[in-house]
This record gives C-alpha cells, sequence and structure tokens, in this order.
C-alpha cells in the first residue's frame, strides 16, 4: 500500500476514500495506483481537488463514446491532462499510450500522462505530435504561457447569508432563481409556505458553514459514530420512484453499528409540484432536507427525503424536526409506521419522542452556525442509517 492512502473497511473488504468523489472504493489494483496518483496530485502538484474528475466520459466532449478516463485535470476552459492508470507491473509500452492520446484527442486536452505506480511518463501536444516531458508538470505549469488564472467553480462555492438576507424574501427568491438557472436545483418548494421560507434558509446556511464544522467532530451515539468531515460536492442522487437530486451536499464518514465506513452526504432540495404526472402523479411542491448514502461500487442511494413542510414544528423559543416514521421499502411498499418507531426505539431511543422521531430542534432568531445544528445533523445520519438497517430486516423477515 501507497504510504498515503488510509485503509477503510467495508463488506469484510479493505478500501479507499476516494478524495474527489468522497466515496469509498474497493482496494483493487489498478484502483490502488489511481488513489495513489490522486494523493500526489494533491499534494505534490498542488492540484485542487475542484479541478480534478475521476472517471470522466468522453460524451461530456460530444463524443458518442461511453469510455471514461480515469483521471481528468480540468483548467479554466476544459480538460487539461488525461491520465490512465495501470496495474502495477504493467509496462507503459505504445498501446497504454495511444489509449491516452485517443481519449485525449477527443477531449481537446494538451497534456496526457501514464501511470503504473511505479512509473509516470507525461507527454505534451506540440504541433500535432505528442513530446514527452522530463517530469509530470505541477498545476501551475500546465496554465503557465496560457494568461489563465484557475478558479473554484461556483458550484462549490458557498456564502453564508446575513440576517437581513434571511428575512428578505425577495432575496430569497431571486437566490432560488440563481440556483435553478445555473446548477438545476432549488431548495424551497412551490408550496412551502413563506412563514417557513427563513427558518428552511437558516438551516441551509448553518449546514453548509464549514468553518466549524470539523470542530464538531467526532461524535458518538447508541454505536453510531460520526467520524470525520470530507468537505462541501455537487454531486446528484436519485430515489426509488425516479426522482433526481442534483445539487451542494456536505460529506461525512461514518463508521455504523456494525463498524463499516460509509459516507453518507446531506443536502437541501425541492421536491417538484405536479400534477397528473404519469410517475409522480399528483403532488406538491416541498422543501427537504436528504441524506444519500454511498453503497460501495453498487451505486448510491436516497435513505432519508424529510418534508420539512411537514416536519418542522415552530414553537415560541425556536423550531422541532419531527419525523412522524412513515417509510417505503422498494417494491414493498410502506411499511406500518409503528414498527420503524419501534425499531427506533430498540436501537436509539434517544430519538423517539411520543409517536414520533425527534431529530432536534433550533433556537429562533439569528445567524445558526453549523455548531447549533450539529445535533441535528448527526441525529439525521443516524436515523438515515436506522432507516436502512430497517429496510434490510423488512425485506428479509418478507422474504
Amino acid at each position: 500500500m501507497d504510504r498515503n492512502l488510509r485503509e477503510y473497511r467495508r463488506s469484510g473488504k479493505v478500501a479507499y476514500l476516494d478524495p474527489i468523489r468522497a466515496f469509498l472504493v474497493e482496494a483493487k489494483p489498478e484502483e490502488t495506483v489511481r488513489q495513489a496518483f490522486l494523493q500526489r496530485l494533491l499534494l505534490e502538484n498542488r492540484v485542487p481537488e475542484s479541478a480534478i474528475a475521476v472517471e470522466y466520459p468522453l460524451s461530456r466532449s460530444g463524443s458518442a463514446s461511453r469510455l471514461r478516463a480515469d483521471i481528468v485535470i480540468m483548467g479554466v476552459n476544459g480538460p487539461l491532462m488525461v491520465i490512465e492508470c495501470k496495474e502495477p507491473g504493467t509496462r507503459l509500452h505504445d498501446g497504454v499510450l495511444v489509449q491516452a492520446r485517443t481519449y485525449a484527442d477527443k477531449l481537446d486536452c494538451p497534456y496526457i500522462a501514464l501511470t503504473n505506480g511505479a512509473d509516470v511518463d507525461a507527454y505534451q501536444r506540440d504541433a500535432g505530435s505528442w513530446r514527452r516531458l522530463a517530469q509530470l508538470p505541477s498545476f501551475a505549469e500546465l496554465h503557465s504561457g496560457r494568461g489563465l488564472r484557475y478558479e473554484e467553480p461556483r458550484s462549490r462555492v458557498f456564502r453564508p447569508f446575513t440576517i437581513e438576507q434571511l428575512e428578505d424574501f425577495n432575496h430569497l427568491a431571486r437566490h432560488e432563481d440563481q440556483l435553478d438557472e445555473n446548477w438545476g436545483y432549488r431548495v424551497l418548494g412551490q408550496d412551502t409556505p413563506e412563514h417557513l421560507w427563513t427558518p428552511i434558509y437558516r438551516l441551509y446556511t448553518a449546514l453548509f458553514h464549514q468553518p466549524d464544522t470539523r470542530a464538531s467532530l467526532p461524535w458518538k451515539r447508541d454505536g453510531f459514530r460520526v467520524e470525520e468531515y470530507l468537505g462541501l460536492h455537487f454531486t446528484e442522487y436519485g430515489n426509488y420512484s425516479g426522482g433526481k437530486f442534483p445539487g451542494l451536499y456536505s460529506s461525512f464518514r461514518v463508521v455504523d453499528v456494525g463498524g463499516d465506513d460509509q459516507i453518507f452526504k446531506v443536502g437541501f432540495f425541492a421536491c417538484a409540484h405536479t400534477e397528473n404526472d404519469p410517475t409522480f402523479g399528483n403532488r406538491k411542491g416541498t422543501s427537504g432536507i436528504h441524506v444519500a448514502i454511498d453503497d460501495f461500487d453498487k451505486g448510491p442511494h436516497m435513505s432519508l427525503e424529510l418534508a420539512l413542510d411537514a416536519c418542522l414544528k415552530p414553537h415560541a423559543a425556536g423550531l422541532d424536526i419531527l419525523h412522524d416514521g412513515k417509510i417505503t421499502v422498494g417494491r414493498l411498499g410502506a411499511a406500518k409506521r409503528g414498527l420503524l418507531l419501534g425499531y427506533v426505539a430498540e436501537h436509539a431511543p434517544h430519538l423517539i419522542r411520543g409517536r414520533n422521531v425527534a431529530l432536534g430542534s433550533v433556537r429562533d432568531g439569528g445567524i445558526l452556525t453549523f455548531a447549533d445544528i450539529s445535533e441535528l445533523v448527526f441525529n439525521l445520519l443516524h436515523f438515515a442509517e436506522i432507516r436502512d438497517r430497517f429496510r434490510a430486516d423488512y425485506k428479509e423477515r418478507r422474504g
């Protein structure tokens, strides 16, 4: 194992944490080379995380190809370098070079690199041919001579709201339109009442307010541990009914009650208003907090979609966030509320309040930071993990 690679455990297998996609990957030989090279790019070549893409589809360049490049370094105007990773011991022969050149040609990319872990060959496009370089160029060298300055993508840049902005419905509406225009998602549902707009955006600001997030960790309760904050990621998850939720997520590494490492992501998303839709039928446009869980080489899934319109319960001092215990289990449909509530009472009794799951409370007024909502966020992650365990047990009982 490369000294920069930390090992994790998932489903009895050794795994690595991919720093770019923020999920766990099985430690296979070629993946070991790729993950070690990612660490080299980040630590030695000073490439920003946001400028690296893993499993980059060639179709983004307009190609009909379904192939994906192992690693692509992005610049201001598009791909700068294609990197092809091979298993240890694989010779970096002409066939590997041709493969990388093919990818680079389709992406109109000026640099390529080949690696098998021990060796690295780098090339630059020069007057229609490829010239071998003495060493792998740094991120700054990739931009040199082009007069370009790399900036973080706007999708990753989060600016906390002021109290005046939080209380200005016109400002929130404009921000909603900007999110929709630039990134294809909204925080506020079409039917969410205006009196909930400010409370929802106070929570939204607090979740993505990064400076104090790591200070709240680690957190442990009933055998469930939130170990590590992995930052903000712009990505997409879907649910069983076919809904898609692209947007900004806060990512966390947790250790579940079975001792497995898992990656959880939390974000705010609006559910679309639909009428007589062939898939979703008649549905109100509500606002929600969603918790997604990566499935370790099987694709991610949405574990919890918390409808804030129904779950936010205002009182004199602030808000309670309560869940009524409703749950669907794939093709088996809805399970009885009492079954999930009983399961939660058995595995995390502190979450039960009467006939509801009490996820947290927040004070009224002013700006909230992550420290103010950390208990709520960690309870959301814990509840999502319990719901996954419940679904698995329910399916097993039903055969």
